[in-house]
């Protein structure tokens, strides 16, 4: 960074010269020899040493890049907590160091450090960054099959790469304002802003701010259809308008190939969508906040997977994401559990409330996830931790570590806090079939959070549903303790690795990575699932 960030003045030449038996070895590359010293201005052999510096490193970046992929072909990536980090971490400072790369090598020596010049360069920055924004948005990309990493996993890169846009598209917006301002202040500022070019990039900043807020988790998560609507719009705003503003036939140029990646996953997902209709077995409603439906002849998926249904009766546009609760080796019948909340659920909910004719098929597009149940396989002890309508996937990976012929798991603790009781009620004869198995290797601790007190609903008592009640444990987890508990008994059956498995709520996630830190004799590999994309 040092022999980007410094324009080459004479100083830096002499330490050019000074450490060439330095650059010989770290970046293998031809020694420099001392220029002359009346070449020192000369801004054409400056900028050809600044590239030259740039080549190597974009070679020693792709490097990286090559080892990471041909390290998680071996190892899938972002399936441990550690791993997940490290390779947070990679990616950001691999685009970090791609956005010095390219504002550094773009400027001039001798007005490197201009208002002007800086804010033509984070516009040029701009325009890269959608690139690397629109690589992520495909839902099958292979990217994703290269590197083994989900659908949901990358996305979190391209919320990350949003906010980053955001703050280049401010600082731009702020620089140009600036070098107008000291020309011939508001003045001067109001008719450069008011010409179609430059106007053009105030409408696509408007449609980012539109795109940042609307984007925000308490947005997303609460109207999400509202979300998802306003997003595809505004975006599509934001690049007209950007490719209208200034060099917009450069930028054409660098998004091509990820909407070129794009249509291609759009129009191989929309046909396997068109012969993707299912009907609907049963639709029930679980107390007063879940639903359950079940589609026959669906088992093109693995456990732990979700689908994104599209049900036209009730919206014509919208298709929403949900977990199976279901194993393909076990039954040919499919099953989500929906959580109602507003917009989409609310109306499913209602249309069954009124007694409306069942819903007769519905469209699946997916699965999707890339939840390793292989790995899981091959750990001794598995401590899965849901938390209320988390017990979705955990559900379908505890029946497919029951039903694997060559598993090596020979137990599975399952920690479940709920504060509805009618979930439990729901998944009582399930997991009292699971724990009554003669080959059974779950345990269960159950515990009810609600208000009001768990009441066991005796009629429906039989034999898998008495094991299944029976597990119950007074007042909340205390997870600490529980993974303490855990720790010792791992290291009394010498157990040197116990995998985990959580899905629920943030809080519920941060307090098992909080709990599940790495004891003497005993580390635990954490994968976690959220509720939402």
């Amino acid at each position: 960074l040092f022999f980007l960030m410094t324009p080459p003045t004479e100083h830096v030449q002499e330490n050019l010269v000074s450490h060439e038996e330095s650059l010989q070895v770290a970046l293998d590359i031809q020694k420099v020899e001392p220029a002359d010293p009346d070449q020192h201005s000369d801004p054409q052999r400056s900028r050809h040493k600044l590239l030259q510096y740039c080549s190597v490193i974009k070679s020693r970046i792709q490097s990286l890049i090559t080892a990471l992929c041909f390290i998680s072909n071996i190892y899938p990536l972002a399936k441990l907590r550690v791993f997940l980090r490290v390779f947070d971490y990679t990616v950001f400072t691999l685009l970090l160091a791609v956005n010095l790369l390219i504002f550094f090598s773009l400027c001039d020596s001798h007005c490197l450090y201009s208002v002007k010049t800086l804010g033509k360069r984070v516009g040029t920055l701009i325009q890269w960054n959608f690139m690397f924004l629109m690589i992520p948005i495909p839902r099958r990309s292979i990217l994703f099959y290269i590197t083994h990493i989900s659908f949901e996993n990358v996305i979190i890169f391209h919320r990350w790469l949003g906010r980053w846009i955001f703050s280049l598209t401010t600082l731009h917006t702020v620089l140009m304002f600036v070098v107008y301002y000291e020309r011939g202040g508001f003045a001067e500022v109001y008719h450069e802003f008011s010409k179609f070019k430059i106007f053009t990039g105030v409408l696509s900043f408007f449609f980012i701010i539109v795109i940042t807020l609307t984007s925000l988790p308490v947005v997303r998560r609460k109207v999400y259809n509202v979300f998802m609507k306003i997003h595809y719009i505004s975006f599509l705003l934001v690049i007209l308008f950007a490719l209208l503003h200034k060099h917009g036939t450069q930028m054409a140029g660098m998004i091509l190939v990820p909407i070129v990646l794009y249509v291609v996953d759009l129009v191989f997902r929309f046909t396997l969508f068109l012969n993707s209709k299912h009907s609907v077995s049963a639709a029930s409603l679980v107390g007063d906040r879940y639903i359950r439906l079940d589609f026959k002849g669906f088992d093109r998926y693995n456990p732990g997977q979700y689908i994104f249904l599209y049900i036209p009766s009730i919206s014509w546009v919208s298709v929403h994401p949900f977990s199976l609760i279901t194993c393909p080796q076990l039954t040919s019948t499919a099953s989500v559990l929906i959580e109602v909340k507003s917009g989409w659920t609310k109306k499913l909910q209602n249309n069954l409330l009124e007694g409306k004719e069942l819903i007769r098929s519905v469209w699946i597009d997916g699965a999707y996830g890339n939840l390793n149940i292989p790995f899981f396989m091959e750990l001794p002890l598995v401590v899965c931790v849901a938390g209320g309508i988390g017990i979705a996937p955990i559900m379908s990976l505890i029946k497919s570590l029951h039903v694997q012929d060559t598993k090596r798991t020979n137990r599975v603790l399952l920690i479940w806090s709920c504060r509805t009781q009618e979930l439990f009620t729901e998944f009582a004869d399930e997991m009292g079939a699971i724990v009554n198995r003669e080959d059974n290797i779950t345990s269960l601790q159950l515990y009810h959070t609600g208000d009001t007190a768990m009441e066991t609903p005796l009629e429906q008592i039989g034999s898998n549903s008495n094991a299944f009640y029976s597990s119950f444990l007074p007042g909340k987890p205390n997870l600490s303790q529980l993974f303490d508990d855990i720790a010792a008994d791992a290291h009394t059956n010498q157990l040197e690795r116990v995998g985990v498995f959580v899905c629920g709520s943030r809080r519920l996630r941060n307090a098992v990575l909080a709990s599940a830190r790495p004891r003497r004799n005993c580390n635990f590999t954490v994968h976690a699932e959220s509720f939402t994309l």
